[in-house]
């Protein structure tokens, strides 16, 4: 019989007889009709092992089955999703506009998403409920059921259907967003006050002499605060010749008077609550080249760079 076949078939069971040695060779024929009846069995299903989804955009989770028996007498019945699997912080939909929200149903005291058969073949969808948060997360395993029902007619009677539940692991893989940081400048001090002159908003600093400094503190922030981001590069664009950054190495001019030194592994890199802080000490040197006001400090920070590092806890 082919493979996966279940239902009515029949054969042609023949007898035969034959007569002793020395007693005339003869032989008799008796053919008889066997009908038998192969129960169903309802088969497992294919589908795809994982899903990826991105950080604060709706995303597809293609737990989608297809039939393993596809000679036309299978089916799947159903499909549920074990809510307990689905992590905290994460809500499921039934569409990419997130119209609808999926919601629990207790089956034999036990919480599951019982989906529709227009969900389980179009996908659900999933989403990050508190906004730039989901990067803390792990990746996770779904639990899902699937039933498949296996119907075959039987002669003279009653079509006969037999069921099963298959239960697979579907693993949501997070992938993590960087956002963008914004930076401010907190506050500017300088020890040589006689050459130095800042203004009251700590944005302009107007140089007057050789052999000065001025320090600028700068605060950090994003809108992810879980402290799964940090700060790992800071580029400072438009340093003036002659002019150094305390920590920072100098990387060339790019033009006139165009210069730019980066920061490795600022001290405080954390962004969390309060965002990074840190301090940017300028110092002139003898022999400094402003050759116009566009040097001043607001410039500078105007023109700052930040590269982003994103990693999971």
């Amino acid at each position: 019989m082919p493979a996966d076949f279940s239902g009515d078939a029949s054969f042609n069971l023949t007898y035969v007889t034959t007569e002793k040695a020395g007693e005339g060779d003869s032989k008799t024929w008796n053919t008889d009709i066997v009908n038998i009846f192969v129960n169903p069995i309802a088969d497992d299903v294919n589908l795809t092992a994982s899903s990826t989804i991105t950080e604060d955009v709706v995303s597809k989770i293609d737990i989608t089955p297809t039939l393993k028996d596809t000679d036309g007498t299978e089916s799947i019945t159903g499909v549920k999703i074990l809510a307990s699997t689905v992590i905290a912080g994460y809500a499921l939909y039934a569409d990419a506009g997130m119209t609808t929200a999926l919601t629990t149903t207790d089956v034999n005291g036990t919480d599951y998403y019982v989906l529709t058969q227009t969900q389980w073949e179009n996908g659900i969808y999933a989403k990050n409920t508190t906004t730039h948060d989901a990067d803390n997360n792990d990746n996770f395993n779904l639990t899902v059921d699937y039933t498949t029902t296996d119907t075959v007619a039987k002669a003279g009677n009653p079509n006969v259907s037999v069921s099963d539940t298959f239960t697979h692991t579907h693993t949501v893989n997070i992938q993590a967003v960087t956002d963008a940081p914004d930076i401010q400048v907190d506050d500017t001090t300088t020890t040589t006050a006689t050459n130095v002159t800042i203004s009251a908003d700590n944005k302009t600093i107007t140089v007057s002499g050789d052999n000065t400094n001025f320090t600028v503190k700068v605060n950090t922030t994003s809108d992810d605060k879980d402290g799964s981001e940090q700060v790992q590069r800071i580029e400072i664009h438009g340093v003036p010749k002659g002019v150094s950054i305390d920590g920072a190495t100098y990387k060339g001019h790019t033009g006139i008077d165009n210069g730019i030194w980066v920061i490795e592994n600022p001290g405080d890199m954390l962004l969390n609550n309060d965002g990074t802080f840190t301090d940017i000490k300028f110092n002139i040197l003898n022999g400094s080249d402003f050759t116009s006001k566009r040097y001043y400090y607001q410039n500078f920070y105007k023109r700052c760079k930040y590269m982003m590092k994103k990693w999971i806890l």
